[in-house]
């Protein structure tokens, strides 16, 4: 980003350079995950989640608590109609760097957020749950 910057009475125009990692967590709204910290690298800037229950609750709680900025792809009904959950996998998986995705297996709205980052050739790490275990 480019900003002036007054010193001294002088202008200069510099260029900040700030590296973001934006990494989106979601997942079966089953699960909790109570030590996201385990999971995040130390350069985390960004957490991102579709605004559900249960996993997406943890990173939210866990973004709020360590100052990290906070974002959610809520699907858009009243404008997409029945594509708003697949148009908000596409904008999330667009936005972010990567994904951490927890799934029992069973959750369909996860599988297809897996898919839908699968296909855009994003990174992704999913772990496995097959119950509440934190």
């Amino acid at each position: 980003m480019w900003y002036y910057v007054n010193y001294r009475h002088n202008i200069y125009l510099i260029y900040i350079y700030i590296i973001t990692m934006k990494i989106a967590i979601t997942g079966s709204p089953s699960l909790v995950e109570q030590h996201l910290e385990k999971y995040l690298p130390s350069d985390v800037t960004e957490i991102i989640c579709c605004g559900d229950k249960g996993i997406d609750l943890c990173a939210k709680t866990y973004a709020i608590n360590n100052n990290l900025i906070y974002r959610e792809f809520l699907p858009n009904y009243k404008k997409y109609g029945k594509n708003s959950i697949v148009i908000r996998n596409q904008i999330l998986a667009e936005y972010s760097d990567y994904a951490i995705i927890f799934w029992d297996g069973l959750s369909q709205e996860t599988k297809e957020i897996i898919n839908t980052f699968k296909t855009i050739n994003k990174k992704i790490y999913i772990i496995r749950r097959n119950n509440n275990i934190k």
